[in-house]
């Protein structure tokens, strides 16, 4: 896809052409973009700002108003030839309709400028950041200015002028999060008056109070006033705060007394406490800690108050005499140049950094032993070559300490001047390939001597450089790696191209050099015009034009709820826009923003590697219609809200296109820019509604890497070392590198630890590894071994790392946290039987190199005669080039006895390194070593002296047709981009991609796309598993005239595992009860798999209880009570007794993680009734759900509806894919309850109910009550309250149906101790004719609704409660004898209350027996007596 000649640009050449037939060759034009934006603007504080681009045959350039409204203007030139010239007119206006005149003294323009004021009744939206707690990394608030016709491109307000939008018309707004807000003034117009409106600006981020214990550990815990030492340079000491929570919201905020505040980094949880972690602040000048609080609510409670001083890990500095030596001349294009160092302080492991600076910087970062020429720790001499072209600039060179940041030794270089080259640009194409790769095509005058293009401050080389064979490529409309495209000449304008495919996921290049071997360079803009004829400009690519993300719409998971514990599962996202047509084939990025996913993201490469691993790109979903990101979620990151953004482009394409801005700095990690700027076009997560979120549940988080949890020093005759014992928990350890070096001689020995190679039987979670450096005792120096550097991976890439010198300095990432004041834990001391004395480092003997093309061998040996070589010391060689570009070759050891040694490495030049024309490499080898601690290397300088063949001509690149990487791959995927070099050849009739799968399938699929440096095929066959790719070129006789080499994909493997249900609980089967079993032949009989199975009408565990069938009672009117009262007595002379139960809705409760109530909620409220038909009413209420972060914010209503219904005869249901028999005479809930906005998605509701039953009799009596599981043919819950032989039974099923699924429910009895005033006022009396129970439903978090069905009937007993029963209550006086035990699981009679899960369950019941041989007409009239008597 071509951006830059497109039909705009013809129309205005042939334009060109007519002016100059008309106007005898006089011209002026409007070539502008054509873009409404450009002549329509809005007010920003007192004007507008338009930038008009013409072309003009004149260089004089005016710019008249009609009308007095043009504040100021001017022009500067963009672009000329010897004929015409492209001017940049700036001008300011006012407010208005505004016409003006551009002229140029022999022709002129008129243009119609709109400068419009944002009036007062512009829809001003103010998203919060609503999670702002668990991402602080987005801003405050966002400013969405809904309806504006044209782009927004500044703030109305004077206190953030210079804000930029994040979009369409979308501002960030930025502050302290922790600073609780403040005001800003929009200035808006009304009746064409100015009018400034406040808008408060807050922050979500509130302290609030929390009620949980909490733990604090200090690593190192010392006493006070102790010196504490530091472990490494800038590991300062650490300090853990336990929660008892795992609320997802609640997070320490640790405040010292300077009042500087941190968000400790959360790094652990289980079930029941999460633990956050913070380094601790010291002031640099007396290296006093300062006391530090966590503040809860209002409070400050202190942390720690000891008043320690800490010794910090200091960097040595080169104290040094140094020396320039340009003596050694190459060939007439370079000259060879040395620096010397002669140090007096003693080299502490620190890297070095070399620049060489003149208008731009090129820098190496380099390690020991590199430039190190003699000497040991104590005392040394640096010394190394570099080469410069024989006409540079004037140079300086300097040398730096990594972790200090701070020079340590400067030269100037004085050199010939330069040659003054014309730098042009010709040409730049931006094609899309796919995701955010681009492939830019430069065309550049091929007269002058190349050297680099920079882009953004990145420098790409030759050795990215793969042969362009400019023919036109077809239009792409799809998706590389950053590789940079060789040259081909242009035989008709003599143009050099270079490809370049950059993944600019984070940053779209919006600057770039082009730079000759002189230092020479030209910078060129985005929106800069290249060419006059025709004209051509740079242009940002129309497939990342601006998109309004606010518009983001039906946002929806493929799983939610997720539980990763312990694995890492796939998903995908769904969504649309809703206000405007986005292109199907846009590329949008998502970025998981959990700790575990920003752990790795900082610890990736962001240029190279990132955008293959680590992010989720986008495609169109045409069966959903919807756009969809496949994506995984790291196993065990924490649980709760998993934040995430979803990048749209970079900031350089919202601006204005027609002027160049100065560039934005690359960023320095995926998350913040240099600046620690939000880096803009992004979407969080954090602006959208609490069901746009995505949820996801672990019983243990670890955003830790592994750790050490015991160190044991080794010092035997001819060895020293360690055993480590590494240690994590839950992740477990994958792997690691450590390295280990001599105090004095620098000696190097590294160690790669797997799970593999742990001592004895071993696993991933603890395990003991050893670190072994073999010695001879009698060939030795006394000194102490120092582990210098640590890196530590688990299994889901969290990793611990440490660096005593300063070349890592993660404080909250160290390895040691247990051994902090213990840097003596790091080292181990070996003494030998006799040290050696001898200041001289070993002598190289020899020193030879073959070059067989682009592989250069190398052969040298070194000799110590007096202490001999140290073993296990692997010299290294380095080849370097201009610029301070430079390879290394580690050697290998072929000979070595006491004295001597034989090594030799092979290294291959990358494909075009250091090419110029006259260009050379040179050769330098460091890093012998002998047994009495003293080290040498060999300068290029050094190596020429000796006679030493070390200098060599720069290899030119040939053409090779290369594989050198590929776009990510996985299971589903069917597409397969191919970089390397060499791919698009004129010559060659076609070419053919092969295809070997792991089984032996071999396939042969044609490109469908071709580049020099890229090349698409399609229709590959899912797999996941490897495979092979091989470019194949033929002739037209189809013979294979050329082939690249083979390349291994790996697919990457995708877990798309859905969420595994909770399971509905089943009840365990239960022994037949009774005697005789099952209530006899008549009443029942026995299931070995079920328990009793009872004949109608008898129920319960043992069949010995029955339904009574009463007359339809009358359905309450006002609430959904129901009640039903029971008259008793054994014949007509004696009293009739009257029980009466009654079963409430009590309370609603919101509970956390904890089982903490967050809210409450009382059913007194009225009910709003609507009769069914005679047998069912239906009741309805809301309440008012209190403000949460997951409601934004605002109060939300809940609705419930409880459906009664009476069943006259017996009945089948089913629900929730249970079948219930309805006995007759019994009464069925259904109970819908809506969307209910929690607190946190982790909190879970709880349905309070109360029963009480009751008995007009109060002599001779007994009552009790019981709670326990029913038959496994129901798999309920029964609650029972008996008094005599009558009782009160409730059936709780385990199930609901929660959001349109089948979920499990808890039900259980209520310690009264929980209850709350509210509900201790519902407490009845508990007697021997009294009693009550209070149940809770407890329902899982859920979205939409749940729906509840439970039914209750009445029973009759075939025993009474004796006062032998556990926990019975019994009125002594006149208590029957006879009364047996009543409560036995096997007397249990049918509990028909189908309680689903979330419910208002449990009715009224009342249990009653009617006179034998009494008719209907007398028992009614007895009944209606007795109800008068009790109320």
């Amino acid at each position: 896809m071509k951006y830059i000649i497109n039909n705009f640009i013809f129309l205005t050449f042939f334009l060109l052409i007519y002016f100059f037939s008309k106007n005898n060759g006089q011209t002026l034009i409007d070539i502008s973009s054509n873009d409404i934006n450009t002549y329509n603007k809005y007010l920003i504080d007192r004007n507008c700002f338009f930038t008009i681009i013409v072309l003009s045959s004149d260089p004089i350039m005016y710019v008249e108003p009609v009308g007095d409204f043009i504040e100021s203007w001017g022009y500067i030139e963009k672009l000329s030839n010897s004929s015409h010239y492209i001017y940049s007119l700036d001008i300011s206006t006012i407010k208005g309709q505004l016409p003006i005149l551009i002229g140029n003294g022999l022709l002129n323009i008129s243009l119609d400028l709109n400068c419009f004021v944002l009036e007062t009744n512009v829809e001003i939206v103010s998203l919060p950041n609503y999670y702002s707690k668990r991402l602080p990394l987005a801003p405050l608030n966002m400013f969405l200015f809904k309806g504006l016709k044209y782009y927004l491109r500044n703030f109305p307000e004077e206190y953030i002028t210079g804000f930029t939008p994040i979009a369409f018309n979308s501002f960030p707004i930025t502050g302290d999060l922790y600073g609780g807000g403040f005001s800003i003034q929009l200035q808006l117009f009304e009746n064409n008056l100015p009018i400034l409106i406040d808008y408060n600006i807050t922050s979500n981020f509130i302290y609030e109070e929390f009620n949980y214990s909490y733990i604090v550990n200090k690593f190192p815990n010392v006493p006070r006033e102790q010196e504490i030492f530091e472990i490494g340079y800038g590991y300062s000491p650490l300090v853990t705060i336990t929660l008892k929570t795992t609320n997802e919201n609640d997070v320490a905020i640790v405040f010292f007394t300077n009042m500087n505040d941190i968000g400790p980094t959360p790094i652990y949880s289980n079930l029941t406490h999460t633990t956050y972690l913070t380094n601790i602040e010291f002031d640099q000048n007396d290296n006093t800690f300062y006391d530090s609080y966590i503040k809860n609510g209002e409070d400050y409670i202190p942390l720690t108050n000891d008043s320690v001083k800490i010794k910090e890990k200091e960097i040595n500095n080169i104290l040094y005499t140094g020396f320039l030596d340009s003596s050694i001349p190459t060939i007439s294009n370079n000259v060879l140049f040395t620096i010397g160092i002669n140090s007096s302080t003693q080299y502490d492991f620190s890297e070095y950094i070399y620049k060489l600076s003149n208008f731009r910087d090129f820098t190496t970062q380099l390690s020991w032993p590199y430039g190190f020429e003699k000497g040991s720790n104590d005392l040394f001499t640096h010394k190394h070559s570099f080469l410069l072209t024989s006409k540079s600039f004037y140079t300086y060179f300097y040398l730096e300490i990594l972790s200090k940041g701070v020079t340590q030794y400067y030269q100037y270089i004085e050199n010939d001047s330069p040659p003054n080259t014309d730098i042009t640009l010709n040409s730049l194409e931006i094609i899309w390939l796919y995701e955010f790769k681009f492939l830019f095509r430069f065309g550049i005058n091929s007269s002058i001597q190349f050297s680099c293009i920079e882009i953004n401050n990145k420098i790409y080389r030759q050795e990215n450089l793969v042969l362009s064979s400019y023919v036109s490529p077809p239009p792409s409309t799809e998706p590389p790696i950053q590789t940079l495209t060789r040259n081909l000449f242009d035989s008709e304008n003599d143009n050099v191209f270079y490809e370049i495919v950059i993944d600019t996921v984070f940053y779209f290049p919006n600057q770039y050099y082009v730079v000759d071997v002189y230092e020479n360079y030209r910078r060129y803009y985005i929106g800069d015009y290249l060419n006059m004829n025709p004209i051509s400009k740079i242009e940002p690519p129309q497939i990342l034009k601006d998109v309004d993300i606010y518009s983001v719409s039906n946002i929806e998971y493929l799983f939610n709820d997720v539980d990763i514990t312990n694995s890492s599962i796939s998903n995908i996202i769904y969504f649309n826009f809703s206000n405007q047509n986005v292109q199907l084939n846009r590329p949008m990025a998502l970025v998981l923003l959990d700790r575990v996913s920003i752990n790795n993201l900082k610890n990736t490469d962001v240029d190279e590697q990132i955008g293959t691993s680590k992010l989720f790109y986008s495609k169109w979903n045409s069966t959903k219609k919807m756009f969809q990101i496949e994506f995984t979620i790291p196993a065990n990151t924490q649980s709760g809200i998993l934040p995430w953004y979803i990048a749209f482009s970079s900031e350089t394409l919202i601006n204005d296109r027609s002027t160049h801005r100065p560039g934005f700095a690359k960023l320095s990690s995926p998350i913040f820019n240099s600046n620690n700027e939000l880096d803009p076009t992004r979407l969080y997560s954090s602006f959208l509604k609490s069901s746009d979120q995505l949820y996801v549940k672990t019983d243990n988080f670890d955003a830790y890497g592994p750790i050490f949890s015991n160190i044991t020093t080794i010092v035997e005759k001819d060895y020293v070392g360690w055993i480590l014992t590494i240690s994590d928990s839950i992740n477990g350890f994958s792997y690691g590198d450590i390295t280990v070096r001599g105090e004095k001689d620098s000696s190097i020995y590294n160690f790669h630890l797997t799970p593999s190679n742990a001592l004895g039987n071993s696993d991933k979670w603890n395990s003991n590894y050893q670190l072994i450096i073999n010695l001879n005792s009698n060939f030795c120096i006394n000194q102490t071994y120092i582990i210098t550097k640590v890196k530590l991976f688990d299994t889901q890439g969290n990793r611990a790392s440490f660096s005593v010198s300063g070349s890592i300095v993660e404080p909250l990432e160290n390895p040691f946290i247990n051994f902090l004041n213990n840097p003596d834990i790091l080292k181990v001391e070996y003494n030998c039987i006799s040290s050696l004395s001898d200041i001289d480092g070993p002598e190289l003997y020899s020193f030879d190199v073959i070059q067989t093309g682009s592989i250069f061998e190398f052969f040298f040996s070194a000799i110590d005669q007096q202490s001999g070589l140290k073993p296990n010391q692997r010299p290294i060689v380095y080849l370097s080039t201009y610029q301070l570009q430079t390879l290394q070759c580690i050697s290998e050891i072929s000979f070595l006895n006491e004295t001597f040694s034989n090594y030799s490495c092979s290294i291959e030049i990358p494909y075009g390194f250091g090419f110029v024309q006259g260009g050379e490499y040179i050769v330098s080898v460091y890093g012998f070593i002998n047994n009495a601690g003293y080290y040498s290397g060999f300068s290029t300088e050094t190596l020429y002296s000796l006679g030493y063949n070390c200098i060599f001509d720069s290899i030119k690149p040939q053409p090779r047709l290369l594989i050198t990487g590929t776009s990510s791959f996985n299971e589903n995927s069917n597409e397969l981009w191919i970089f390397g070099g060499e791919f698009n050849i004129p010559t060659v009739s076609f070419q053919n991609v092969s295809i070997v799968y792991s089984n032996g399938e071999k396939y042969i699929l044609s490109i469908q796309k071709s580049y020099s440096s890229s090349i698409l095929i399609n229709e590959i066959k899912p797999t996941s598993e490897s495979f092979t790719v091989q470019v194949i070129f033929y002739d037209e006789f189809n013979n294979a005239i050329n082939e690249s080499n083979i390349y291994t994909v790996k697919p990457i493997k995708l877990n798309f595992i859905q969420p595994k249900p909770i399971p509905i609980p089943n009840n365990p089967t239960v022994e037949c009860k009774g005697n005789p079993e099952c209530g006899g032949d008549k009443n029942g009989y026995c299931s070995k798999s079920v328990g009793c199975i009872c004949y109608s009408p008898w129920v319960g565990l043992d069949c010995s209880s029955k339904v009574i069938i009463i007359p339809t009672p009358t359905l309450n009117k006002s609430e959904p009570t129901f009640e039903i009262p029971i008259l008793d007595n054994q014949d007509d002379n004696t009293d009739d007794f009257l029980y009466k139960s009654l079963i409430s809705i009590v309370s609603l409760r919101e509970l956390d993680f904890n089982l903490n109530i967050v809210n409450y909620y009382t059913f007194n409220n009225k009910w709003n009734v609507t009769k069914i038909n005679s047998y069912t009413n239906q009741y309805k209420t809301d309440i008012i759900v209190s403000p949460s972060i997951l409601s934004n914010n605002q109060e939300t209503t809940t609705t419930i509806i409880v459906t009664l219904q009476w069943f006259k005869d017996s009945m089948d249901i089913t629900f929730a894919n249970q079948k219930l028999n309805m006995k007759a005479s019994s009464i069925k809930y259904t109970i819908e309850i809506s969307n209910y906005q929690f607190k946190s998605k982790l909190n879970q509701l709880q349905l309070i109910l109360s029963a009480s039953f009751k008995s007009s009799n109060t002599e001779g009596i007994c009552s009790n009550k019981d709670f326990g599981d029913t038959t496994s043919t129901d798999n309920s819950n029964y609650m029972k309250i008996q008094i005599g032989d009558r009782s009160l039974y409730g059936r709780f099923i385990k199930r609901a149906i929660i959001d349109k699924l089948i979920k499990s429910v808890q039900n259980e009895i209520i310690n009264e101790t929980t209850l709350n005033n509210y509900e201790k006022q519902l407490i009845t009396e508990r007697s021997a004719s009294s009693d009550y129970s209070f149940i809770g439903i407890t329902i899982p978090y859920y979205r939409e609704n749940i729906i509840l069905d439970p039914d209750f009937s009445i029973l009759l007993d075939s025993f009474k409660v004796s006062k032998s029963d556990q926990g019975s209550i019994c009125n002594g006086e006149g208590t029957d004898p006879s009364i047996k035990s009543g409560l036995s699981n096997g007397q249990i009679a049918g509990i028909i209350i189908g309680a689903i899960g979330f419910a208002t369950v449990i009715v009224i019941s009342v249990i009653y027996h009617f006179w034998k041989n009494k008719r209907d007409s007398k028992f009614n009239s007895q009944m209606q007596n007795k109800l008068k008597e009790i109320k």
